[in-house]
């Protein structure tokens, strides 16, 4: 809707920004190039066989099945599930682990790419899992570092959000984030257009 005003306003040679102009010409600024009913229901058709194939192939992901008596069942994924929460739960992973501990909070929901994605409730109990790990490593004598690995926020094509907790000695730990910083300054400036470090 804002692209379409903004072509709109770009093609009306009179266009002044003032209320006056706007309240008249509310009508003619509003046309857009509206797609027919035939072409929303195809893009609507091919974003669910999009979103059902992602989720057809994805690891992290609770199943729907259905039962014979019509009933639903929610299987969970083929990961070992150490605690399951209202909306995310914490796993461990499936393949080698980079060390004793390391561990994965995901949603229950399928959320593509980023967990910036999430719900405040969402994020609450991510918060919470966090909190709790935290604790368990420092009676441990441990430090836990948590990363999130986006590859793509495309739908079609980003995972299943995760954050993987990784914990180490104490004194690693506190100097991970300098490690980090330093890593993400180094990088070849091809790798990004924007600031890589946010104080």
């Amino acid at each position: 809707m804002d692209r379409a005003l903004a072509s709109q306003i770009a093609r009306d040679s009179g266009f002044t920004n003032d209320l006056d102009y706007i309240d008249e010409n509310t009508e003619r600024l509003s046309k857009q190039k509206g797609k027919s009913e035939e072409q929303r229901k195809q893009a609507a058709i091919r974003d669910y066989k999009l979103m059902e194939s992602v989720l057809g192939h994805c690891d992290m992901c609770f199943r729907h099945s259905e039962r014979r008596d019509g009933s639903s069942l929610l299987t969970p994924p083929e990961l070992p599930i150490v605690a399951l929460g209202n909306r995310v739960y914490l796993a461990l992973p499936n393949r080698e682990p980079m060390n004793d501990g390391h561990c994965l909070i995901a949603p229950i929901e399928h959320i593509s790419g980023s967990s910036l994605k999430c719900d405040d409730d969402m994020w609450d109990e991510i918060h919470n899992f966090m909190k709790c790990l935290m604790r368990m490593f420092m009676a441990r004598s441990q430090g836990a570092v948590f990363i999130e690995t986006v590859m793509s926020t495309s739908p079609s094509r980003a995972g299943h959000c995760v954050i993987e907790c990784i914990p180490m000695p104490m004194d690693k730990a506190m100097d991970a984030p300098g490690y980090f910083k330093e890593g993400l300054l180094s990088s070849d400036d091809e790798w990004s257009q924007h600031r890589k470090v946010i104080d």
